[in-house]
């Protein structure tokens, strides 16, 4: 699906699977650091979590929600000790307005009848999850299934670069210091989605009421926002330029060219 499609739909398909796309009031229902919280386990990759190089190349990123420690216990938790496939599953939910359960190769064969000839031991070891009307998600289709979610909300995975090499500890501690304060200030800078509200709201050349951003899909909200933002920057330097400013300095392209770089 390209991006023209995107900002006209309302779901859009992976493979066998249609993945509803939240509007506004959807976002709204479930409060925006609910959704925030929905959206991390597509962020969660084998780099992310820092793996040893033995196991990094035996599992792939749909196996690190169902890694286990002695106790049977979930080892990949968020910072309050939910584990992130307990959140998986309810952002599940919520992208596919299904019911949906987690389920093994052995459940598969002793409730669905579905064999794929591997004995219990390893089918007990072969993880899925069962979305009502769509199908299985697993190790073969998560990832295209969290790059579309990632997508439609105008976002994607991140690249992990290495970590550079210290001579010292203490320079070691100076960066990582340095990074955290980056982090920070980018978290504090961004504006949340109640910020792009107002600002598609009160940002164009015509005031938009509420009854019609609560319809606006989150693809056609942040689309929109990015756009309104490309317009006022390319105002203001043209107001500078005209106040004397170097246009060289300024980098003064057209906003349309800027509105075409989001189409790509």
């Amino acid at each position: 699906m390209d991006k023209l499609q995107l900002r006209f739909a309302n779901e859009v398909e992976v493979g066998d699977f249609t993945i509803k796309i939240p509007k506004v009031k959807d976002i709204v229902r479930i409060g925006e650091d609910k959704y925030n919280q929905l959206l991390k386990p597509y962020f969660i990759t084998k780099d992310v979590v820092g793996l040893n190089s033995g196991v990094f190349n035996q599992i792939n990123n749909f196996d690190l929600f169902f890694i286990s420690g002695e106790d049977e216990k979930n080892k990949l938790l968020q910072d309050d000790g939910v584990p992130y496939l307990d959140v998986l599953l309810e952002s599940l939910k919520f992208y596919f307005s299904e019911e949906l359960c987690e389920l093994n190769g052995l459940h598969l064969k002793d409730e669905y009848g579905v064999d794929f000839g591997y004995d219990d031991d390893v089918l007990s070891q072969i993880n899925y999850i069962l979305v009502e009307n769509n199908g299985l998600i697993d190790r073969t289709n998560f990832d295209d299934i969290a790059d579309m979610i990632l997508k439609i909300n105008f976002t994607e995975r991140k690249e992990i670069k290495p970590e550079p090499k210290f001579k010292s500890k203490r320079k070691k501690d100076i960066y990582n210091k340095i990074m955290e304060g980056r982090r920070r200030k980018q978290e504090k800078d961004a504006h949340t989605i109640a910020d792009m509200v107002r600002i598609v709201q009160f940002g164009g050349k015509s005031f938009i009421n509420f009854d019609t951003i609560q319809e606006f899909t989150i693809y056609q909200l942040i689309d929109t926002y990015m756009s309104i933002l490309s317009i006022d920057s390319f105002n203001i330097k043209f107001w500078q330029y005209h106040a004397g400013a170097d246009p060289k300095e300024l980098n003064l392209e057209h906003w349309t060219e800027e509105i075409k770089k989001l189409n790509r």
